[in-house]
């Protein structure tokens, strides 16, 4: 590679595993680190062998993106598993604005005395990675076992303990989609909506399409009903069941959820996707996973008597990873804070500390998360005195300058970045604004990856930095708007972050976005006073 380094690239070689009869696929990250458009173009010593999707694109500054090799399916195995084939990348730099559409093959031409740098791959063949032992796991100290499914797809029921019930999932043997949970729990609440987000992961290098369907299409409605799930990543899909006007008898509920599944094409989007590409009856095989719609009880409402009210224990239990606080450390935060908040506005929190009531900003993608993580998040901010806001009544969008001036209001912003975070313009709009209070010293800003990775996130990786790009794309006659949105982006994410997977525990996580904001607010008040 060049000194210039205009692309960085995340692997030195491009490997494939040898699968007789079956495509293999590598996927690349291409990085721009500078502060230029860099135009890229792919080349192999063998194009009927190997396919780059995209094989041409321009990397926006400080951006990446990430780019499919495929190889034919072998006929045959190689005898020394030795390849001599080669990968070329070139690139430059092109002027600010310039579209993947405008990128021509007349732009890497040397002879034409353009200056192009160039990247080669050597493809290396490995060997396919080893099936798992048939031997059933998790039987060793009271574990569950694992599903057990024949060659042939056949579905088995997964009996686990008496203490965990019977886990009525159907799932094909190759698992193109691992679905979290594994049914859908709706708590019990009259005359109310109410939604369970379900995580979609594709550990496979293909590009699989889904499709979702109810036993009850009236009751319940998924949001995305459709999709695409890319090699390597995961999306998050919302089941919505409709309010419940009187309570079941015996709060069973015989409904289920049918996701179906296949490899489609590679690039293929979610508007590509089609009821037919699903049809047995066309000749069209998926694969299936069903999943249990459940009805629970509603998470009890805390008791209203203090708790910890015996002799050496605390008023309240705290609620971060750390452990409970000390009481003295508890009572000399008092004896510090509580005068100097005495003549303003505020309220205490069950320590006796009071907390400065400035507004804080909440910074989300409404569809995604407005009826799940951000409707906790919000009640657990309410129930500790916190002053928060967010646009559950106005209509994002309607005007935008309403909700800017709630930033301004602000002086705490949770900015929450999601999967689907950055397919929507006003979520970066609003980021936009929140940066620019937060370069004027008038805004803190606490960044939340909320089920994502935050060095994906930071690389615009994965589902993440797809949608920017797609944004990117539908927005390409706004320059200006893309850099500001990427910018604030960088700025936000250089600041220190909280950061959860599919595995946290939600109730946990949120007790910690809770605690940092109360730690901000306490902290700004007490600057503000020193002044």
């Amino acid at each position: 590679m060049s000194t210039d380094e205009l692309l960085t690239f995340d692997h030195v070689d491009i490997r494939f595993p040898i699968e007789l009869n079956k495509q293999g696929s590598c996927s690349l990250n291409l990085t721009n680190k500078t502060d230029n458009y860099v135009a890229f173009k792919a080349k192999t010593t063998k194009p009927k062998m190997y396919c780059v999707k995209p094989s041409v694109g321009v990397v926006l500054p400080r951006s990446s993106c990430e780019v499919l090799v495929v190889m034919q399916a072998l006929k045959e195995a190689p005898a020394d598993r030795q390849c001599k084939d080669k990968l070329l990348f070139q690139c430059k730099v092109v002027e600010p604005g310039t579209m993947d559409k405008e990128v021509t093959s007349e732009m890497f031409s040397k002879e034409a005395g353009h200056r192009v740098e160039e990247t080669i791959f050597k493809i290396i063949y490995v060997a396919p990675p080893q099936p798992q032992s048939p031997v059933q796991e998790g039987l060793e100290d009271g574990s569950s076992p694992s599903a057990s499914v024949s060659d042939k797809g056949n579905a088995s029921e997964v009996f686990v303990g008496p203490s965990v019930g019977i886990v009525d999932l159907i799932r094909m043997s190759d698992e193109l989609l691992i679905i979290d949970p594994v049914d859908v729990q709706f708590p019990i609440e009259l005359n109310k909506k109410v939604s369970c987000s379900l995580n979609l992961t594709n550990k496979t290098e293909n590009y699989v399409a889904f499709k979702a369907k109810t036993t009850n299409a009236k009751k319940y409605y998924v949001r995305p009903n459709v999709g695409v799930v890319l090699p390597r990543s995961s999306c998050e899909v919302l089941v919505i069941m409709q309010a419940l006007k009187e309570a079941p008898a015996d709060m069973q509920c015989r409904d289920k959820l049918l996701f179906q599944c296949k490899v489609v094409e590679p690039e293929t989007t979610a508007k590509d996707v089609t009821s037919e590409m699903f049809s047995k009856e066309a000749g069209h095989p998926a694969e299936e996973t069903r999943l249990k719609v459940m009805y629970v009880t509603p998470p009890q409402p805390p008791s209203p008597v203090q708790e910890g009210t015996e002799e050496g224990s605390s008023p309240r239990a705290s609620v971060s990873d750390n452990g409970n606080a000390s009481e003295a450390f508890v009572d000399m935060l008092r004896s510090l804070l509580v005068p100097l908040f005495s003549n303003a506005a505020s309220s205490t929190d069950d320590h006796g500390i009071t907390l400065p009531q400035y507004q804080v900003f909440i910074n989300f993608r409404g569809d995604e998360l407005r009826n799940s993580f951000v409707g906790f998040l919000v009640k657990a901010m309410r129930l500790e005195k916190i002053n928060v806001f967010t646009d559950e009544v106005e209509l994002r969008g309607t005007n935008l300058n309403y909700l800017f001036r709630r930033i301004e209001e602000s002086r705490v912003a949770v900015a929450i970045f999601s999967e689907r975070y950055t397919e929507s313009c006003w979520c970066l709009d609003e980021l936009v604004k929140m940066k620019e209070q937060m370069e004027q010293g008038k805004l803190v800003v606490v960044p939340v990856f909320y089920r994502l990775n935050a060095t994906a996130c930071k690389r615009f990786m994965g589902a993440f930095g797809d949608n920017l790009r797609n944004l990117e794309w539908e927005y390409r006659s706004e320059p200006e708007r893309i850099q500001k949105w990427k910018e604030a982006l960088s700025s936000v994410f250089s600041n220190i972050g909280l950061t959860s997977d599919i595995r946290s525990n939600e109730s946990k996580f949120v007790d910690s976005i809770v605690e940092e904001v109360k730690k901000v607010l306490i902290k700004i008040g007490t600057e503000e006073r020193e002044l």
